[in-house]
């Protein structure tokens, strides 16, 4: 709830990219430097799907190939297809550096009133093992 609280504040100061990155990050288990070297065309919406197919064209485990992870998440497939550029946008969605990431992470924090000592940007991917989404009523 934390990183969705602070995805919320992002949307609300006009930052659509970094909540988009907060979420994806969160739901697929991204490592930071795999979230900020994203591209918006990285981000496939599959269409007639309620999906979307994140491409990491580098990552820490894939030995140089490509890997491609499914996001079925509700939030994270709204953000993406509501404000993604274009599909051909090769623009990285955090167009600053891994420094500015982390003041800004330490910020969005205060903001919700949680101390930054205690959450980094790592936890991102961490607290992703952790998440279990409810179960939808048939």
């Amino acid at each position: 709830m934390l990183l969705e609280a602070m995805a919320a504040l992002c949307l609300s100061i006009d930052e659509s990219a970094l909540a988009t990155l907060h979420i994806l990050g969160f739901r697929r288990f991204l490592r930071t430097n795999e979230m900020l070297q994203l591209q918006w065309n990285h981000l496939l919406v599959l269409p007639g799907q309620r999906s979307i197919n994140v491409v990491l064209p580098f990552s820490k485990t894939s030995q140089g190939n490509p890997q491609v992870l499914r996001v079925d998440d509700p939030v994270a497939v709204a953000l993406v297809r509501a404000y993604r550029p274009s599909a051909s946008s090769r623009a990285v969605m955090w167009p600053f550096s891994l420094r500015q990431f982390h003041r800004t992470w330490k910020h969005l924090l205060w903001c919700v009133h949680f101390p930054a000592a205690s959450f980094s940007p790592y936890g991102i991917g961490r607290g992703g093992a952790t998440y279990f989404p409810s179960p939808v009523a048939t």
